[in-house]
């Protein structure tokens, strides 16, 4: 049980801390740690697989990543 209460915790510091950036700010970090994902995915591939396509993976993530960029903020300033 009390790791739930660390984990609540930590998530309402987490939005605490999200709630006080500014707007450019907000979409940086929501772009970052898109990018940090992908990164985390793609070397997790290159690792476990033999052939991994690179320009297919690429496409997706800037796909993926401008696409939540643009509902987060959206999400955030309506």
């Amino acid at each position: 049980m009390a790791l739930l209460t660390r984990l609540a915790n930590m998530k309402t510091d987490l939005d605490i801390w999200l709630e006080r950036l500014s707007n450019w700010q907000f979409v940086a970090v929501v772009v970052s740690v898109n990018v940090v994902a992908y990164a985390l995915g793609l070397w997790a591939l290159e690792l476990t697989s033999k052939h991994v396509n690179l320009r297919t993976f690429a496409t997706f993530a800037v796909l993926e990543t401008a696409l939540q960029t643009v509902l987060m903020a959206w999400k955030r300033w309506r």
